[in-house]
């Protein structure tokens, strides 16, 4: 004769063996889904690399755009306007507002990132010049 006892423990047992297949079959399909995933990045690094590589291609019309919020900061900096107000004007963040404004400041294209000849390093400190 079968206790209560003994019934609840076979009860228990039947759930445990089917929560851990129910968890195999979770971790399994876990798995399968972080593979698609891996694929997909790897896929989309290879058009990414691919698209920059084309001239007139998707980066570089973001690189354009870009360029154009740079000169805008510039610009409105040049008006007055405080870091944050432009920020939320072009739609930067304040430290990439800050950054440009900066490497105007030191004389470097803000698009081409070179410092033009007569402010290259000649050994001695630059000297900071505080107006745009």
């Amino acid at each position: 004769m079968i206790t209560e006892n003994e019934r609840l423990r076979a009860a228990i047992e039947q759930l445990a063996d089917d929560f851990e297949a129910r968890v195999k079959s979770a971790l399994s399909a876990l798995d399968e889904a972080a593979e698609r995933a891996e694929k997909l990045a790897r896929r989309l690094e290879e058009l990414s690399a691919a698209g920059s590589a084309r001239t007139g291609g998707p980066q570089a019309r973001n690189t354009a755009a870009l360029g154009e919020k740079h000169k805008d900061v510039v610009a409105l900096a040049k008006q007055g306007m405080s870091i944050e107000s432009i920020a939320k004007q072009v739609e930067l963040g304040t430290g990439e507002v800050e950054l440009v404004l900066n490497i105007h400041r030191e004389g470097q294209s803000p698009l081409t990132d070179t410092v033009p000849e007569e402010k290259r390093n000649s050994g001695k400190p630059k000297e900071r010049n505080p107006a745009i």
